[in-house]
C-alpha cells in the first residue's frame, strides 16, 4: 500500500461516517460471514506446499513483500481495535484471517532469506507511515459501528488494489501464488463488511477500484486465478468501441511480436546458462504478449504471431533474434547485456506508442507493459552489478535510464 496515497485518498474521498448502534439483526450477518471469512485464512495458512524459493526476486518484488507484510498487519491491528471498541465479532474473525495473511507473506520473506520488518506490538510498524495511518483509521472508525465498517471496507478495497498492482509487477511464481490467495481473502472480507453495512441500511461506495470491479466482487463474479501475471478479469473496465488508426493497429501487431522476441531470446539464454532470471522474465514476457493479443482480438485484428522459438511474421524480428542470441551466446555477461538492451528497446517503443495512441484501452495495457519492462531492466542491470559490470544504455537517455534503475 502506498501509505501516503492512502491517507490522501481517505481525505479526498471524504467518507461519510454516520452514527449507528449495534442491532440484533446483525447476528445473522455475523454467523453467515464467519464461515466464509475462515476460508480466507485456510487458503493461505499453509502456502509452503507448492513454494520452491528457487527464483530470484527483483528489488520491486522484495519491496512489495515488505510492504504487504506490514499492510496485512495494519488491517489486523485496526480490526482488533474495532472489535475491542464495538464488540462486533466479524472484526475479531477477520483479524484472525489477516494474521494468517501476514504470516503467509512472512513465509515468503523467510523463504527468500529477507529480514522481517514487522514489529510485535499492536499499532507498531517499522514504516512510520503505517503507524500514522493506524492512528488515523482507528480515530475515524471509533465513533460508531457504521464508521468502523466503512473504514474496514476501505482497507479491503485498498488491499485489493495493491495486490492487483503487485501481481501485475510480479515475475515470481511463489509470490504470485500467495498474493492470489490474499486477493481471494480480501474479496471475502469486502463482502462481509459491505453486507454488514447493508443490514444497517447503509451502503459503501468504492473510492479506489472501479464500480464495475466492486460490483463483480460483491456478486462473486471475479476469478483472481493468475497465469504468468495475466488474470481473467481485464475486460471489466474495457470496451472496444473506439476506432483505431492504422498507426495504432500497426503498433499492436509490432508489439505482439516484439514481446515474443524478448520471450524467445530469454528462453534461449535460460536453456544455455540455466540462470533463473531468464526463465522468470520469459514467463512475464509471455504474459505481456498475451495482453497485446487480448487487444488484437478485441479489435478484430489478425494475430501475426507464429509458433516456435525464433519464428516471426516480420523478418526483421527473425534477423534480430539471430543477432541477439548470437551475441548473448558469448558468455553470461553478454547475455545479461542483451537482456538489458531488449528492455531498453521495449521501453522506448512503448513510450513512443503510448504518446501516439488515442485509445484508452491501448494506453492502459501499454502502461502495464512499460512498468514491467522497467522492472526487467532493473533486474538485468542489478545482476550485471553482481558481475562487477556497469551497463551503459544505448537507446534511452542517461536521465531516463537513471530514473528507471533508481526507483
Amino acid at each position: 500500500m502506498k501509505t501516503k496515497r492512502l491517507v490522501t485518498v481517505l481525505a479526498v474521498a471524504g467518507i461519510v461516517l454516520l452514527f449507528a448502534s449495534c442491532s440484533k439483526s446483525l447476528k445473522t450477518t455475523e454467523d453467515d460471514a464467519i464461515a466464509n471469512i475462515e476460508k480466507s485464512a485456510e487458503s493461505v495458512a499453509a502456502p509452503g506446499d507448492s513454494c520452491t524459493f528457487s527464483g530470484t526476486l527483483t528489488e520491486a518484488e522484495i519491496e512489495g513483500l515488505m510492504e504487504m507484510r506490514e499492510e496485512e498487519k495494519l488491517a489486523r491491528d485496526v480490526y482488533l481495535k474495532f472489535y475491542e471498541i464495538h464488540g462486533y465479532i466479524v472484526f475479531n474473525t477477520i483479524a484472525k484471517s489477516e494474521t494468517a495473511h501476514s504470516n503467509a507473506v512472512l513465509y515468503l520473506i523467510n523463504g527468500y532469506g529477507l529480514e522481517d520488518p514487522a514489529l510485535s506490538g499492536e499499532g507498531e510498524f517499522t514504516n512510520p507511515a503505517f503507524t500514522d495511518l493506524y492512528t488515523k483509521l482507528v480515530e475515524q472508525g471509533k465513533g460508531s459501528l457504521v464508521e468502523a465498517l466503512k473504514v474496514a471496507a476501505f482497507i479491503e478495497e485498498y488491499d485489493i488494489a495493491d495486490l492487483l498492482r503487485l501481481l501485475e509487477e510480479n515475475e515470481n511464481a511463489d509470490v504470485e501464488r500467495v498474493y492470489g490467495n490474499l486477493l481471494r481473502g480480501s474479496e471475502i472480507h469486502m463482502r462481509a463488511f459491505t453486507n454488514s453495512l447493508t443490514r444497517l441500511k447503509e451502503t459503501y461506495s468504492p473510492t479506489i477500484i472501479s464500480p464495475e470491479l466492486f460490483q463483480d466482487i460483491l456478486d462473486k463474479r471475479t476469478t483472481f486465478s493468475t497465469t504468468a501475471g495475466i488474470r481473467s478479469f481485464p475486460c471489466v473496465n474495457y470496451t472496444f468501441t473506439d476506432v483505431l488508426t492504422e498507426a495504432e493497429k500497426d503498433g499492436l501487431l509490432e508489439m505482439r511480436e516484439e514481446e515474443k522476441l524478448a520471450q524467445d531470446v530469454y528462453l534461449y539464454f535460460y536453456n544455455l546458462y540455466k540462470t533463473p532470471v531468464f526463465k522468470n522474465i520469459a514467463k512475464a514476457e509471455a504474459a505481456h504478449t498475451k495482453a497485446v493479443l487480448w487487444l488484437i482480438n478485441g479489435y478484430g485484428l489478425e494475430d501475426p504471431l507464429q509458433e516456435g522459438l525464433g519464428n516471426f511474421t516480420n523478418p526483421a524480428f527473425t534477423e534480430l533474434y539471430e543477432q541477439l542470441t548470437q551475441k548473448g551466446s558469448e558468455n553470461l555477461v553478454e547475455a545479461l547485456k542483451v537482456g538489458a538492451f531488449i528492455e531498453e528497446y521495449d521501453i522506448n517503443d512503448l513510450q513512443n506508442l503510448t504518446e501516439e495512441t488515442e485509445s484508452d484501452n491501448i494506453a492502459r495495457v501499454y502502461g502495464n507493459l512499460l512498468r514491467g519492462s522497467e522492472f526487467h531492466l532493473k533486474a538485468f542491470t542489478n545482476l550485471l552489478k553482481f558481475q562487477k559490470v556497469v551497463y551503459v544504455p544505448t537507446i534511452l537517455s542517461d536521465e531516463v535510464y537513471q530514473n528507471i534503475v533508481s526507483k
